[in-house]
C-alpha cells in the first residue's frame, strides 16, 4: 500500500533558487529539488506531496507578504486537503528569522511545536487517525547577499536555535532532524539551497524516514 508523505514548507520546499535581486522567481525542476530526490530515494511505496510557500513562517502574519504566510493557520488546508497522510515532514522556521519579527530561538522551536501538535491533533491519517510527524530543523544561515538586511540578526539566533533544538525535542517527545548536519544554505543569499544542497537534504530526509518510519 503507497504511504503518503506531505512536505510543508517554505521557499526551500518550493525550490526557489539562491537569490541575487529581490523577488526572484526562479525555481529548481521536479528532480532538482529536495523533494524530488526525496521521492526518487524513497521509492514507489511513497507518495510525495509538496507544499512549499515561498515566505511562509511557522505562525506568524506576515506585515509586508500577508497573512497568507502564517504557516499553522494554514496548515489545516493541507492536512485536510491531501488525507489520508501517513506523515507530514515540517521544514519551517527560516523566515521566522527575518528582522522584522525579531523571534527568539525558543520561540521557533515551541512554534514547531505547536505544528506539530496541530498534526498530532488533526484526524487527517488512514481511518481518521493523526499522521505523524518529522520536523525537519532548518540549516543556520548567513547574512549575506540581497537578502541580509532582511534577515539581518538571523544568523546568530538561527545558531542558537540549532543549540537549543537537541534538548527541546526530546523533551517534547517530538522526531526531528537536523538538516544543517547534511548541508549548508548557499552562499549567494546565505537562506536558500543549491542544486548539491537539495540533493543532500533530500537523502538525508529520506533516510531519516527509512530509520523512524
Amino acid at each position: 500500500m503507497t504511504r503518503r508523505l506531505l512536505c510543508y514548507g517554505d521557499s526551500n520546499t518550493h525550490g526557489t533558487l539562491p537569490m541575487t535581486f529581490l523577488n526572484q522567481r526562479e525555481r529548481f525542476d521536479h528532480q532538482t529539488r529536495w523533494t524530488g530526490h526525496l521521492r526518487n530515494s524513497l521509492g514507489p511505496d511513497w507518495e510525495i506531496i509538496e507544499e512549499g510557500l515561498p515566505g511562509r513562517t511557522t505562525l506568524h502574519d506576515d506585515p509586508i507578504d500577508g497573512a497568507h504566510m502564517n504557516g499553522l493557520s494554514h496548515l489545516p488546508v493541507s492536512l485536510n486537503s491531501h488525507r489520508p497522510l501517513d506523515l507530514v515532514c515540517i521544514m519551517l522556521g527560516t523566515n521566522d528569522l527575518k528582522a522584522r519579527f525579531l523571534v527568539p530561538a525558543l520561540e521557533i522551536l515551541i512554534s514547531l511545536r505547536l505544528l506539530a501538535q496541530a498534526v498530532h491533533n488533526s484526524d487527517t491519517g488512514p481511518d481518521q487517525s493523526s499522521p505523524k510527524v518529522l520536523i525537519v530543523l532548518p540549516p543556520p544561515i548567513q547574512e549575506v547577499g540581497i537578502l541580509s538586511d532582511v534577515f539581518q540578526g538571523g544568523n546568530k539566533r538561527s545558531l542558537h536555535m540549532k543549540e537549543l533544538a537537541p534538548g527541546f525535542f526530546y523533551e517534547n517527545d517530538l522526531t526531528w532532524m537536523d538538516a544543517g548536519k547534511h548541508m549548508e544554505v548557499s552562499p549567494i543569499d546565505g537562506i536558500h539551497f543549491d542544486k548539491v544542497g537539495h540533493q543532500k537534504l533530500g537523502l538525508a530526509v529520506a533516510k531519516a524516514i527509512l530509520d523512524k518510519f
